[in-house]
């Protein structure tokens, strides 16, 4: 009889290895307000964002980077401690295996004015003049 060959360690070894291939993010726009206490807002964490191409992939490992502006600490996954004016950022997402990257933008909103009902207005100019030919286009 002709002995079998067994290619079986092989094959394991290449299922168990599944490189990435890309990712993507499933929400592109995490929002965040200036407020009299610090900056609050998206309580996403970015790292459940992240599509993996194929989904089963090996090594699910990420670097984060925000870009110039916005300070930021990310702990496993959870945007903390951030540090920017009013504007518009981004943190790039890459994949140690790959080098993949997937870019989440990053909205800081400023800070809106209390809402303070008027109680009272003063006017200076005892007479007004207003001028009834104009009726506002017509």
């Amino acid at each position: 009889s002709t002995p079998i060959k067994s290619s079986a360690a092989s094959d394991v070894y290449k299922r168990q290895i599944k490189p990435v291939n890309g990712i993507t993010l499933s929400k592109s726009l995490v929002t965040y307000t200036v407020t009299e206490s610090g900056i609050t807002g998206d309580t996403t964490n970015i790292y459940s964002l992240i599509v993996w191409d194929p989904t089963d992939a090996t090594d699910k490992t990420v670097t984060y980077k925000a870009s110039a502006g916005l300070t930021v600490e990310i702990n496993e996954g959870v945007i903390a401690n951030i540090t920017a004016e009013p504007g518009d950022y981004t943190i790039t997402i890459t994949t140690v295996e790959g080098s993949h990257t997937a870019t989440l933008n990053v909205k800081i909103q400023p800070l809106e004015p209390a809402n303070v009902p008027v109680e009272s207005i003063s006017v200076s100019k005892s007479e007004v003049e207003i001028d009834t030919n104009n009726r506002g286009g017509d």
